[in-house]
């Protein structure tokens, strides 16, 4: 199971919006979010969102490496 943690940052500036439009964020969100979408990409490769129930979900999970079974 992962022993990764993601912790919310609780600095008030999220980010910033660059000239072309796109947002730049400030490095504890990059790494909060990019550890959410990481984790996001391993459980959807054990899973079809369009048909999954929640014991498809769990099962995934566990299959992740995100949840243990009991």
């Amino acid at each position: 199971m992962s022993t990764r943690k993601f912790t919310m940052p609780n600095t008030p500036i999220i980010g910033t919006v660059l000239p072309d439009g796109g947002v730049q964020l400030n490095p504890g969100y990059q790494a909060f979010f990019a550890g959410i979408e990481d984790i996001s990409k391993r459980v959807a490769l054990h899973i079809d969102p369009a048909t999954a129930t929640v014991s498809d979900i769990v099962t995934a999970m566990i299959n992740a490496d995100q949840m243990k079974p009991e």
